[in-house]
């Protein structure tokens, strides 16, 4: 606050008079005039009345033409035709037979490409490279005979 700045004294208590003084009064302290109050109250009180007209609208409008029931028979419906095109053409059997069909042959090819094992020996040679590089304890530094970094 500026010494320009009129201090500001406690807001005043009690019914203030009506007008624009009382106004400028209440916006001072960051109050909302009693107006806005009631017709904030207002407000509130039209949308609840709105949404409870439009809830017994739906509820009239399912009522009359049956939607929830229909919708129910419809996913009904729809359910046991997939469930029978299931059953007629074996789709999730094939589905599952697939799977394991893809998986068999990645396992056979790991097995004859020794792709786990080379992929795990390479990744231990790496890291001893790397420790021998930092000197973690097993001769590294100078003639180690492993690749150095540059300095």
């Amino acid at each position: 606050m500026s010494e320009s700045d009129p201090p500001k004294s406690d807001p005043p208590q009690g019914d203030l008079p009506q007008g624009d003084a009382s106004r400028e009064t209440q916006e001072d302290y960051g109050l909302p005039p009693k107006q806005d109050v009631w017709g904030v109250g207002k407000a509130f009180g039209m949308v609840k009345a709105a949404s409870v007209r439009v809830a017994q609208g739906v509820k009239d409008f399912d009522e009359k033409h049956h939607v929830s029931e229909k919708t129910k028979g419809a996913v009904g419906a729809a359910s046991k035709t997939i469930k029978e095109f299931d059953e007629k053409h074996q789709v999730s059997a094939k589905t599952k037979e697939t799977v394991v069909s893809a998986g068999r042959a990645v396992k056979d090819f790991d097995e004859k490409n020794q792709v786990t094992a080379k992929t795990k020996d390479g990744i231990q040679q790496g890291a001893s490279t790397v420790s021998g590089w930092f000197g973690a304890g097993k001769g590294g530094g100078a003639g180690s005979g492993g690749a150095q970094p540059s300095s």
